[in-house]
């Protein structure tokens, strides 16, 4: 799962982005990127290291298990959002937390996966006209780290989940499970206290 990463890089930063935060005319902000998969995973569970290292059947080789990893990952991430944003809004930190969706573009591994299918190749050719342009792939970041519209609406953006570009959508019910949240909260911290981190 690459969830801890991003789970330890920011909480070891969050001592200097909290008191950047508190700067005047300071615009701090984290931004986790999800997507839609993030609805696929059926009964999640955070509850430990196992939870955390599921295999989902097929060890994650296949499509199907890549996708569901994947999904499972983007949930972590969406609950770490939540969970963090109401940490930070407990101690009266203006931090804002986003998670937002990049969205679906022609990529190569886009080509990969949909080639392999039974008449990929005219999927991909359809693709090409109703997907945007990969260089389009930025902006639903961009506009979560950067639109004055996010601190104008601060309240509304604070842990949302944003589809492109900057559409505040509710996410998946196992996405504002508060316990789940906190679940996955608390063994993250156990799993890095027991390496040392």
């Amino acid at each position: 799962m690459h969830y801890l990463s991003p789970f330890l890089f920011t909480n070891t930063l969050l001592p200097l982005m909290t008191t950047t935060s508190r700067l005047p005319d300071a615009d701090v902000r984290i931004v986790n990127l999800t997507s839609v998969v993030h609805a696929r995973p059926k009964n999640p569970r955070f509850d430990s290291l196992e939870a955390l290292n599921a295999s989902f059947g097929d060890d994650g080789m296949t499509l199907y298990g890549k996708l569901h990893r994947l999904g499972y990952t983007k949930l972590a991430t969406m609950l770490y959002s939540k969970e963090l944003q109401k940490r930070l809004d407990a101690d009266n930190v203006p931090i804002i937390v986003t998670s937002p969706h990049p969205g679906t573009f022609l990529t190569d591994g886009c080509n990969t996966v949909v080639g392999r299918f039974p008449g990929g190749s005219i999927l991909i050719f359809l693709m090409r006209y109703l997907l945007p342009p990969v260089s389009r792939s930025g902006d639903a970041s961009v506009f979560a780290a950067a639109s004055p519209e996010v601190r104008k609406r601060a309240g509304d953006f604070k842990g949302a989940y944003l589809m492109p570009v900057g559409k505040i959508t509710p996410p998946s019910a196992d996405a504002q499970n508060p316990q789940l949240a906190r679940e996955l909260w608390e063994t993250s911290e156990r799993q890095l206290a027991a390496l040392g981190l």
